[in-house]
């Protein structure tokens, strides 16, 4: 299993993984050879990314999550108004569905997840002083 972030500058999700990136490169994040879930309905649950990544705040942020194994695997998904909000793709029986692994089916499920983000108050680059004001 397997979590990547990628910054984007597309609109809109195209059914080509590779397109969606706009050029970028994609960050692993998360990557365990294997993981068992099984989270209570209805409710949040979590896991720490391994590596950081930088959002920027500007770009469109795709999330790609990726598993593959002999395992059942079964996910939650919800219809949204919009369109263009998942790209996927996956095996079945053994065979390829919707050109996995590059291409995928696009379509308005959509996927509940949240991402806990801590901020830098200062940036890491940064040199100089930082001023503080205490009462």
């Amino acid at each position: 299993m397997s979590v990547k972030l990628c910054h984007t500058t597309v609109e809109t999700l195209g059914s080509a993984f590779a397109g969606n990136y706009a050029g970028n490169t994609p960050v692993t994040v998360y990557s365990k050879s294997q993981e068992y879930l099984n989270p209570p309905a209805n409710s949040w649950f979590g896991f720490t990314f391994g590596t950081p990544f930088e959002y920027d705040g500007r770009r469109n942020l795709l999330v790609e999550v990726a598993w593959d194994g002999a395992g059942y695997a079964a996910t939650a998904t919800w219809w949204g108004s919009g369109s263009s909000r998942i790209c996927y793709s996956y095996m079945l029986n053994g065979n390829p569905v919707f050109g996995y692994p590059n291409s995928g089916a696009v379509d308005g499920y959509l996927h509940y997840m949240r991402i806990t983000v801590t901020p830098n108050a200062v940036a890491p680059s940064s040199l100089g002083r930082v001023k503080g004001l205490f009462r």
